[in-house]
Protein backbone atom coordinates (compact mmCIF):
# COMPACT_ATOMS: atom_id res chain seq x y z
CA UNK A 1 0.00 0.00 0.00
CA UNK A 2 1.37 3.76 -0.97
CA UNK A 3 0.57 6.29 2.14
CA UNK A 4 -0.79 9.12 0.45
CA UNK A 5 0.79 12.41 1.96
CA UNK A 6 -1.57 14.93 2.71
CA UNK A 7 -0.33 18.65 3.67
CA UNK A 8 -2.01 21.34 5.47
CA UNK A 9 -3.66 23.88 3.69
CA UNK A 10 -1.52 26.96 3.78
CA UNK A 11 -4.84 28.77 6.06
CA UNK A 12 -3.83 26.10 8.60
CA UNK A 13 -0.44 26.11 9.01
CA UNK A 14 0.08 30.44 8.61
CA UNK A 15 -2.06 32.56 10.73
CA UNK A 16 -4.35 35.17 8.83
CA UNK A 17 -2.72 38.24 8.52
CA UNK A 18 -5.40 40.17 11.14
CA UNK A 19 -4.70 38.08 13.44
CA UNK A 20 -0.92 38.60 13.03
CA UNK A 21 -1.77 42.21 13.39
CA UNK A 22 -4.29 41.63 16.49
CA UNK A 23 -1.36 40.20 18.30
CA UNK A 24 0.88 43.11 17.24
CA UNK A 25 -1.27 45.38 19.17
CA UNK A 26 -1.66 43.77 22.00
CA UNK A 27 2.14 43.77 22.40
CA UNK A 28 2.01 47.44 21.92
CA UNK A 29 -1.07 47.69 24.20
CA UNK A 30 1.45 45.83 26.96
CA UNK A 31 4.38 47.84 26.33
CA UNK A 32 2.36 51.25 26.85
CA UNK A 33 0.58 49.64 30.16
CA UNK A 34 4.11 48.40 31.66
CA UNK A 35 5.38 51.42 32.43
CA UNK A 36 2.14 52.11 34.83
CA UNK A 37 2.86 48.55 36.15
CA UNK A 38 6.54 49.53 37.31
CA UNK A 39 5.02 52.71 38.85
CA UNK A 40 2.31 50.73 40.83
CA UNK A 41 4.48 48.17 41.75
CA UNK A 42 7.18 50.81 43.11
CA UNK A 43 4.71 53.17 44.85
CA UNK A 44 2.61 50.46 46.20
CA UNK A 45 3.73 46.86 46.49
CA UNK A 46 7.38 47.92 47.56
CA UNK A 47 6.13 49.80 50.50
CA UNK A 48 3.63 47.29 51.15
CA UNK A 49 6.07 44.24 51.61
CA UNK A 50 8.48 46.49 53.23
CA UNK A 51 5.91 47.39 56.20
CA UNK A 52 5.42 43.62 55.89
CA UNK A 53 8.87 42.64 56.61
CA UNK A 54 9.42 45.75 58.93
CA UNK A 55 6.63 44.16 61.44
CA UNK A 56 8.11 40.70 61.28
CA UNK A 57 11.84 42.12 62.88
CA UNK A 58 12.81 43.53 65.78
CA UNK A 59 14.70 46.91 64.83
CA UNK A 60 16.32 49.24 66.89
CA UNK A 61 18.34 52.27 65.49
CA UNK A 62 22.29 51.51 64.67
CA UNK A 63 21.80 47.83 64.85
CA UNK A 64 20.62 45.27 62.18
CA UNK A 65 17.16 43.95 62.18
CA UNK A 66 16.55 40.43 63.48
CA UNK A 67 13.70 38.80 62.67
CA UNK A 68 10.93 37.22 64.96
CA UNK A 69 8.02 36.26 63.63
CA UNK A 70 4.69 36.86 64.91
CA UNK A 71 6.03 37.56 67.94
CA UNK A 72 5.22 41.56 67.58
CA UNK A 73 2.05 40.65 66.67
CA UNK A 74 1.31 38.35 69.37
CA UNK A 75 2.57 40.69 71.95
CA UNK A 76 0.36 43.72 70.58
CA UNK A 77 -2.31 41.10 71.33
CA UNK A 78 -1.68 40.76 75.07
CA UNK A 79 -1.52 44.39 75.39
CA UNK A 80 -4.35 46.11 77.24
CA UNK A 81 -3.19 49.72 75.80
CA UNK A 82 -3.49 48.31 72.15
CA UNK A 83 -7.00 46.72 73.02
CA UNK A 84 -8.36 50.25 74.39
CA UNK A 85 -6.84 52.09 71.31
CA UNK A 86 -8.97 49.51 69.33
CA UNK A 87 -11.99 50.13 70.94
CA UNK A 88 -12.02 53.82 71.30
CA UNK A 89 -10.86 53.58 66.95
CA UNK A 90 -14.25 51.30 66.69
CA UNK A 91 -16.23 53.77 68.84
CA UNK A 92 -15.27 57.08 67.22
CA UNK A 93 -15.78 55.61 63.28
CA UNK A 94 -19.36 53.79 64.64
CA UNK A 95 -20.26 57.60 65.54
CA UNK A 96 -18.95 59.29 63.11
CA UNK A 97 -20.73 56.99 60.63
CA UNK A 98 -24.15 57.34 62.45
CA UNK A 99 -23.45 61.14 62.33
CA UNK A 100 -22.76 61.11 58.69
CA UNK A 101 -25.56 59.20 57.85
CA UNK A 102 -28.38 60.92 59.84
CA UNK A 103 -26.93 64.19 57.77
CA UNK A 104 -27.44 62.57 54.61
CA UNK A 105 -31.02 61.57 55.24
CA UNK A 106 -32.17 65.14 56.26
Amino acid sequence: MNAVKVSAPAALTRPPAIRRVMIADAAVGYLFVLPLVVLVLALVAYPLGSAVYISLTEKYVGYAPRFVGLKNYVDLSRDAIFHKVVWNSALFQTTLWKIASRERST
